[in-house]
């Protein structure tokens, strides 16, 4: 399917579509032992940090809302026509008093 023109569905020429995305990550955190003076057994909550999130597997897909075809479609391609801000900007770990919201 290209997405350099109009898209429309060579099954049953419907122009209405959603992009469906199924992505499998595994996220890393590290337990936070800074208070060494305080035993793990006298707290409530085990304290810990976000490390890292790892993409183990990803399905990405046009759905042709019209008969229900589906198209495949790599998303994090460079020559990719959708642009989904979201896909842009990763979680970050770093720790920041003033977040940046998309929107």
């Amino acid at each position: 399917m290209d997405l350099c023109k109009n898209l429309h569905c060579p099954q049953c020429h419907g122009e209405e579509f959603e992009v469906k995305r199924k992505v499998t990550y595994i996220y890393s955190y590290r337990i936070n032992n800074d208070n060494k003076n305080e035993s793990l057994d006298k707290t409530d909550e085990l304290p810990f940090l976000f490390d890292n999130r790892e993409k183990t597997e990803s399905k990405e897909y046009l759905l042709c809302k019209g008969c229900k075809s589906k198209f495949p479609i790599n998303l994090e391609e460079e020559d990719t026509k959708i642009n989904f801000t979201i896909l842009r900007k990763a979680i970050r770990a770093d720790h920041v008093k003033n977040p940046e919201f998309i929107g």
